[in-house]
């Protein structure tokens, strides 16, 4: 962004949940695959002769998948609980404050929707980058030097949002 002053710019505060729900999509669709082989029967069948090691490959086969989908879901629930840790400790420990809209960016998506941020400063030592969409959007049409309503976590300044 152009125009703004020489000091560090941090993103808005934004709790990232993308990891936790990759994590259990993947451990659901493993087990999953378990389940339906285990129901059909796969791999149970006697190995033809020569084929000795068909069903101690297939319980291998099956013992790893076991243990992926338990690293994945216990990968969920930990996920999880930094979430609603984080979520907490935003909550009772933020403070609402007033700032100034010192710039704004546009980014072209192409085929897709375009990106929208405000760039907002409440501290003389640095600046706040912060997507706006959906009922946020408003924000950006405001013109720089508007004075806008956030909260910020009293531990740590640069975590801020809009209200």
């Amino acid at each position: 962004m152009k125009n703004l002053p020489a000091l560090p710019v941090y993103d808005a505060y934004k709790i990232d949940k993308g990891t936790s729900l990759t994590a259990l999509i993947v451990a659901v669709a493993v087990t999953l695959i378990i389940a339906v082989s285990s129901v059909w029967g796969l791999g149970t069948h006697p190995a033809a002769p020569g084929e000795g090691t068909a069903g101690v490959m297939y319980v291998l086969g099956m013992g790893f998948c076991i243990l992926l989908s338990l690293g994945l879901l216990r990968a969920y629930w930990r996920k999880r609980a930094a979430i609603q840790e984080e979520k907490q400790g935003f909550q009772h420990k933020a403070v609402s404050t007033t700032a100034h809209i010192v710039g704004r960016e546009r980014e072209d998506g192409g085929e897709y929707a375009d990106s929208f941020y405000i760039y907002y400063q409440f501290h003389p030592d640095f600046i706040i980058k912060a997507p706006v969409k959906g009922k946020l959007l408003h924000y950006y049409e405001l013109p720089e030097g508007s004075v806008i309503e956030i909260e910020y976590c009293m531990d740590k300044h640069t975590q801020s949002r809009l209200k």
